[in-house]
């Protein structure tokens, strides 16, 4: 096929628009998680909850395929990529670190935090000022991440 085909640009945007959407969703939604904790009750919870939703289902199929899509490039790119590739490796590992710290860590401490929350009338409690902050530190560092793995993406080191 090669890089050249309609077909490999159309599964590049597609790939770009994944990113796009799930890792913005994901850079975005630390900023409302912000909002929420500085709003006192229910007007927080409120936040917290509706951040879950909008940045939940859509931005987390979009970040499930981006290796779908980026493995589809290689494979459409007529050995132009190949998974032997020092940057191709290399972004897969970003790629689950990166997953599977949002997924062990991130998302599981703010699901508790939410039902905290909750629990607590909307109010914050001890327990889910150290569970922010444990979300901060991983919110920062799978942040650090996708921009390491767009980097590699773009200049491809060792290609």
């Amino acid at each position: 096929m090669g890089v050249d085909t309609d077909l490999y640009q159309l599964v590049l945007v597609l790939h770009i628009l994944a990113v796009i959407i799930g890792f913005g969703g994901m850079f975005i939604s630390g900023f409302y998680g912000n909002e929420a904790r500085n709003r006192p009750g229910r007007e927080g919870l409120a936040v917290a909850e509706t951040t879950m939703k909008v940045t939940g289902l859509i931005p987390t199929m979009a970040v499930y395929a981006v290796p779908v899509l980026g493995i589809l490039l290689i494979l459409l790119s007529d050995d132009t990529w190949k998974f032997s590739q020092a940057w191709v490796s290399m972004s897969f590992v970003v790629y689950i670190v990166l997953m599977g710290l949002a997924t062990g860590v991130q998302v599981p401490a703010i699901r508790k935090m939410l039902a905290l929350r909750a629990g607590a009338d909307g109010g914050p409690t001890a327990e889910m000022a150290a569970l922010g902050k444990k979300v901060a530190t991983v919110s920062g560092i799978v942040n650090v991440l996708w921009v390491v793995a767009v980097f590699l993406m773009v200049f491809k080191p060792g290609s």
